[in-house]
C-alpha cells in the first residue's frame, strides 16, 4: 500500500499576532486574516487531489511557532508550506518563496524538492496575476532565522503572497477571485 503523501498547510499568525498590516481606503488589512483564508482555499485543493492535509490552524487563535513545527513532525509530514503576506516600503511588490538553506535530515529526500517547488511557486504566481521577486534560501533572506523552515522534519517552503503593504498587490489579496486561483495554481506546483 502507498502512502498517502501528507502536506501540512501552516496559516501564518493568528489571534493576537496579526502579522503585517496593511490598509485600504481606511481600513486596517490584516496578515492573518489572509493566510488563513488563501492556507483554507489551498487545503481543499490539495484534498481534491488526495493528498492528506494537515492544518496547523483553522481559524482566527494564535498557535506558537514550536507547536506548529511539532504538529508537522507529528504528523509524518512530506511538505509544510507554510503561508504569509510580506510588508516593506508601499513601491515595493510581489510574491516570494523561500526555503531552507539546509536540513540536516530532511524525512522526504526526493519526493519534494524545495528549489523545484519554489521555481514552480513562479508560474503560479504569474498565472494568477501577481508578479513573482523570486525564490531565496532563508539564509539568504533572514540570515536562515525562518523558525518553521529549520524545525520542521519534513522539506519545506514559505511563500510570501505579495506586500501588505503595497495598494496594487492588497486589492489582490482581498479579492476571493485571487484567493481561489492562486490556490489553484499553487497546488497544480505539487
Amino acid at each position: 500500500m502507498t502512502k498517502v503523501p501528507t502536506i501540512v498547510v501552516d496559516a501564518g499568525h493568528g489571534g493576537r499576532d496579526s502579522g503585517a498590516v496593511g490598509s485600504l481606503n481606511g481600513k486596517s488589512i490584516y496578515e492573518k486574516d489572509y493566510d488563513i483564508k488563501f492556507a483554507s482555499n489551498l487545503r481543499d485543493e490539495l484534498i481534491k487531489l488526495g493528498f492528506r492535509v494537515v492544518m496547523t490552524r483553522t481559524t482566527d487563535y494564535d498557535v506558537p511557532r514550536a507547536d506548529r513545527a511539532s504538529l508537522s513532525n507529528r504528523s509524518d509530514a512530506d511538505l509544510l508550506f507554510s503561508v504569509h503576506h510580506n510588508a516593506g516600503s508601499s513601491t515595493v511588490s510581489g510574491g516570494m518563496t523561500l526555503y531552507p538553506s539546509a536540513k540536516a535530515n530532511p524525512s522526504t529526500q526526493a519526493a519534494f524538492s524545495e528549489s523545484k517547488l519554489s521555481e514552480m511557486m513562479s508560474s503560479a504566481y504569474s498565472s494568477s496575476g501577481m508578479g513573482y521577486r523570486g525564490a531565496y534560501r532563508d539564509k539568504d533572506m533572514s540570515g536562515g532565522s525562518l523558525y518553521m523552515l529549520r524545525n520542521t522534519n519534513s522539506r519545506s517552503i514559505l511563500t510570501e503572497i505579495g506586500f501588505i503593504s503595497h495598494a496594487g498587490d492588497v486589492k489582490k489579496i482581498i479579492n476571493p477571485a485571487f484567493q481561489q486561483e492562486l490556490s489553484k495554481t499553487g497546488q497544480s506546483s505539487l
